[in-house]
């Protein structure tokens, strides 16, 4: 049980975040520009990417989930993201956006890849 929560924890937590702040009619009181939006939508999916990555790696049962865990990540992230545009379009003062989840896929493909890379030069 305790390496369920410490595999799956991460990822549930973190959708859990994001959602809570999707929610939210307006995240901060100054408006972000345009180019820090896209990068903080980057961050965050990038960061949901890997937590999603690590609960995919340590799935026991099965192994095929183990062994496209990159793939499944950026998959997840990417359904995540459409999910989270198409609640925020009943968020008052939200509005959803392709470019948001363009920008969702693109920071989780850069994590997953840089995770990836880390992972080459440690074994």
């Amino acid at each position: 049980m305790k390496r369920i929560f410490l595999n799956q924890g991460p990822v549930v937590a973190c959708a859990a975040v994001i959602y809570y702040l999707s929610s939210m009619p307006q995240v901060a009181k100054i408006p972000l520009p345009y180019q820090l939006d896209k990068l903080a939508h980057a961050i965050v999916y990038g960061i949901l990417a890997i937590t999603a990555h690590r609960a995919f790696f340590h799935q026991k049962k099965f192994e095929t989930m183990r062994r496209n865990a990159g793939l499944l990540a950026i998959l997840f992230a990417l359904l995540y993201g459409m999910t989270d545009e198409f609640h925020q379009q009943f968020v008052p003062g939200r509005f959803s956006s392709l470019m948001d989840i363009a920008a969702d896929v693109a920071g989780a493909v850069i994590a997953v890849w840089f995770r990836n890379k880390r992972s080459d030069h440690t074994t």
